[in-house]
């Protein structure tokens, strides 16, 4: 029966399937023999020039096939190590007639056979088409790439790449011109390319532009950063809504503050462009400030509705005020509708010089969080009172601050302010223990948290010489530690000490935590809440690396897990003095040999409702 099943059915059973799976069916019968071995043949890559040489005698030879198999060929990727020679290619492509994706690798846009490019049929069919252009210092080396797309009426999605240590190809107005008069159902331009600065491409820019209505996603990696672009594609792509920007190397190629003023004189910036753009990505190393000013003051002047921003940039030359700045900036204009917001830096934080970051607008929309490298302490409440559907933060190389202090918070009423956040990941992060603590009072709803290379400092006893992590009101899904520090403040000796013993438990709900009630209607009145220990880890400093440090994790075995356990259920230091001369007398200790130093110190217990998996 199944051999009779219907051609349009055995296709789409084929799509769902790996290649070798697809190559049993193919051979199974003669009725499944074509739908699957086209199906196979939809998408080819070439991985060396033997295959290519093999896949040539297949398509261009067919035997006892009823369609010719390289009508079948719809994705064509050429893999980096090879390259089509000239003299194959007009006659290999003319086997594909109804390719549509083509990524031709390694092979050079001067290495096209040029006659074949404007008379073969298969680039008419072309919808999208990867090809590397090297660097030319002929100026004419750009009007010929685009030359080459003659043909290429159907395309919708052209990327240009450079390889090796080539430099990208000049680009100017005209050219994006006469591109897009070649293109005219371009949808999506991604290219590394220079941008040219010279006198004649501001002239035609000073003269106007003509808007290109299809475009609607730009990717450009450029070595040369000029706002006066900016202004000129914000008007030539008005319906631009994905724009990702990269000027990485752009120190190579500064140009002088005076090209990076507002110029009213040669755009109108009035003019309603970009408002369909709803996804942004800036990255660029080591420009000027005014440089960046005069960037986001015209794209932020355009109240333009971004769901999406990402900021990045290498410089570590700005000044530290300049993250909590634009942080800001962002955050108040395109506060009704972010979503997303990224914002990583290069700046080391030092906790004497950093700058207090104050969330300063209502974000009813924002869900993902990340702030990198920035030097910026973040306002824990203003934080959570203004970004009010958070479901995943991303902090890094910063710390956590509160205004209001901890007594007051720990009294504060949190029942009508609980948080959804789902998702914390902090990395060199340092926060105090009532600052954790605030987090979990609010955000029961996290699932996953990481604390990675994360200093967590507060106040320790003598009396049971521990401290809790009080996150009893969190389920966690998975919870990851990994060079966590906790410093201590040890009142009763009046100093710092770094505290390397830590315990996770969770809620033990066995009925041992409760008593019978028989003056009410429920059977049993929670006592107490007592935890269970699911694991001791004890933190270690590892200096085989002469240049640094790192702190490390270490699970401790059960058996002297155990024993650490007994040893601090004696709440009177004088008995616990006096057990643990008795017990290493006893040789009792000699299994916990390396934590005997740390006993002292006493230990951080992380309490949690339930943890379904910890990773170190």
């Amino acid at each position: 029966m199944a051999s009779r099943l219907p051609f349009e059915m055995l296709f789409q059973i084929a799509d769902l399937l790996e290649t070798k799976d697809k190559l049993s069916c193919a051979l199974t019968c003669k009725n499944w023999r074509y739908p699957f071995q086209k199906s196979i043949w939809r998408n080819v890559r070439v991985e060396t020039l033997l295959q290519f040489k093999a896949i040539c005698n297949i398509i261009e030879n067919p035997k006892r096939i009823p369609t010719p198999l390289g009508q079948s060929v719809l994705t064509l990727q050429i893999s980096p190590n090879v390259s089509i020679p000239r003299i194959h290619q007009d006659v290999f492509f003319k086997f594909l007639p109804n390719l549509k994706h083509l990524d031709l690798g390694r092979t050079r846009c001067e290495d096209i056979h040029k006659e074949m490019a404007k008379c073969n049929g298969t680039w008419k069919s072309l919808e999208s088409l990867t090809i590397q252009i090297t660097y030319n210092e002929i100026a004419k080396s750009t009007g010929k790439f685009i030359e080459l797309l003659t043909n290429c009426h159907k395309l919708q999605k052209l990327r240009i790449f450079k390889q090796g240590i080539y430099q990208p190809v000049v680009f100017n107005a005209k050219d994006f011109d006469n591109l897009h008069q070649k293109l005219q159902q371009l949808t999506s331009f991604d290219a590394c390319i220079s941008l040219s600065n010279d006198s004649e491409t501001e002239q035609h820019i000073r003269l106007g532009t003509v808007p290109v209505l299809a475009l609607t996603t730009l990717e450009l990696r450029m070595c040369e950063w000029n706002v006066l672009w900016a202004y000129h594609f914000a008007h030539k792509y008005p319906n631009l809504r994905f724009i990702r920007w990269n000027t990485i190397n752009a120190q190579y190629y500064r140009i002088s503050p005076n090209r990076t003023q507002r110029s009213p004189h040669i755009l109108d910036f009035n003019t309603g462009v970009l408002q369909h753009l709803e996804t942004f990505e800036f990255t660029t190393s080591d420009v000027l400030e005014t440089e960046h000013h005069a960037f986001w003051g015209f794209l932020c002047s355009l109240r333009i509705p971004i769901k999406n921003l990402k900021y990045e940039t290498k410089s570590d030359k700005v000044n530290r005020l300049f993250f909590k700045t634009i942080i800001k900036q962002f955050m108040e204009f395109f506060y009704e509708t972010l979503e997303t917001l990224s914002v990583k830096g290069d700046i080391f934080y030092r906790s004497m010089l950093n700058s207090r970051l104050e969330i300063p607008s209502y974000c009813p929309l924002l869900v993902d969080f990340e702030i990198n490298s920035c030097n910026v302490a973040i306002e824990l409440r203003s934080l959570l009172d203004n970004c009010v559907a958070l479901k995943r933060l991303r902090f890094s190389n910063g710390a956590f601050v509160l205004y209001s202090e901890p007594m007051i918070i720990r009294h504060t009423d949190l029942k009508n302010h609980q948080h959804g956040l789902q998702t914390l990941e902090l990395n060199q992060v340092s926060a105090s223990f009532d600052m954790v603590n605030y987090i979990s009072s609010r955000c029961k709803s996290l699932k996953y948290m990481s604390l990675e290379s994360t200093c967590i400092s507060g106040f320790i006893s003598g009396k049971d010489m521990s401290m809790f992590l009080d996150m009893s009101h969190i389920s966690f899904k998975i919870l990851h530690l990994a060079n966590v520090r906790f410093t201590a403040f040890n009142v009763d000796k009046n100093e710092n000490t770094n505290v390397n013993l830590l315990v996770l438990s969770q809620l033990d709900n066995s009925l041992s935590s409760y008593k019978k009630n028989e003056n009410t209607d429920s059977k049993y009145t929670l006592v107490e809440r007592r935890f269970q220990h699911l694991a001791w880890f004890h933190i270690f400093t590892d200096h085989d690396d002469d240049m640094s440090y790192k702190k490390g994790l270490n699970k401790i075995p059960e058996q002297e897990a155990n024993t650490i356990s007994e040893y601090f259920r004696y709440t009177d230091p004088k008995r616990r003095t006096e057990k643990f001369k008795a017990d290493i007398l006893s040789n009792k200790y000699d299994v916990i040999e390396e934590f005997k130093s740390d006993l002292c110190k006493g230990y951080i217990e992380l309490r949690c409702k339930h943890i379904e998996k910890y990773t170190t």
